[in-house]
């Protein structure tokens, strides 16, 4: 048998990035690509791209899957999720807000400098 090999036996699982397991914690917890998106900023498509790797890592296929794979968040499984999507939807604002600011300001000066 080669070193390191596992024959007959599930394949090795993969680490996950921290923000991997953030995404794949939301989307476990019951989030939808739209609502996992909107908690971290990013685009549907970018929380689907995250969660097909974590599939592919962890060598699950469903959310089932997922869940028994990564286990049950603290507490009732919902608490520290929900916490932290209040916190990231928090600071998303704040970004967007002064994206917004920095974009007026940047508008502003154009016009004067035209």
């Amino acid at each position: 048998m080669e070193r390191g090999k596992n024959p007959g036996g599930p394949p090795p699982r993969e680490e996950l990035t921290r923000r991997e397991m953030q995404i794949a914690r939301a989307y476990a917890d019951g989030g939808s690509y739209r609502a996992v998106a909107e908690v971290f900023g990013i685009s549907p498509a970018t929380v689907r791209t995250h969660i097909g790797t974590v599939y592919r890592k962890l060598g699950v296929g469903s959310k089932i899957e997922l869940l028994r794979a990564i286990g049950p968040s603290a507490r009732d499984g919902r608490d520290v999720t929900e916490h932290e999507a209040d916190r990231l939807k928090r600071e998303n604002r704040q970004l967007r807000e002064e994206r917004e600011a920095l974009r007026m300001a940047t508008e502003i000066f154009a016009r004067r400098r035209s």
